[in-house]
């Protein structure tokens, strides 16, 4: 299932993934439980954040002083 969220740093967390999808506020969850035993809706939850998945193809791609040169000193990966 894809999910479009907020264009906002804190839709990418994972636990507030499954809070937007859940028809909730995008906020994080406290942890424990975590995702994989108590995640969306109650159920084991494996979730993943697409535009990270696509950051780290594009990384292996290029290579990694390449996708390092995209950020700051202070914060090299963009």
């Amino acid at each position: 299932m894809l999910v479009k969220t907020p264009p906002a740093h804190l839709a990418g967390e994972e636990t507030a993934l499954m809070e937007f999808i859940e028809g909730k506020h995008c906020q994080p969850r406290k942890k424990p439980p975590l995702p994989t035993s108590a995640g969306l809706f109650g159920k084991p939850t494996a979730i993943n954040n697409l535009e990270t998945v696509l950051q780290c193809r594009y990384a292996l791609k290029v290579g990694a002083e390449a996708y390092r040169a995209l950020g700051t000193p202070q914060a090299p990966e963009p």
